[in-house]
């Protein structure tokens, strides 16, 4: 008897995690339409908002710019040094 009213006990317990997985992805879907952004944006902004980090909008917004602006990856000391600046005229830009 035990174990069926654990295996209840669980039951209960994945049915309030998936309700409020469906609710977060409402909310998320909501903010979405609200902030305009497009869904690269929006998941960063999304995940930095959960994280209670202000500016999340902003920076989402510049993170964007930073990663579609050039490559991640520097492999030589130029490249590097165009990164550096790249990402200090993309931080400036805001």
């Amino acid at each position: 008897m035990e174990a069926f009213e654990t295996g209840q006990e669980l039951s209960a317990e994945a049915l309030k995690q998936l309700e409020k997985l469906a609710k977060e992805r409402i909310d998320a879907e909501r903010d979405r339409q609200q902030t305009g952004l497009d869904a690269d944006t929006f998941t960063i902004y999304w995940e930095l908002k959960r994280e209670g980090i202000e500016g999340a909008k902003a920076l989402a917004k510049i993170s964007k710019r930073f990663s579609t602006g050039f490559p991640i990856t520097a492999t030589t000391p130029k490249n590097s040094a165009s990164s550096k600046q790249k990402f200090t005229n993309c931080c400036s830009a805001s």
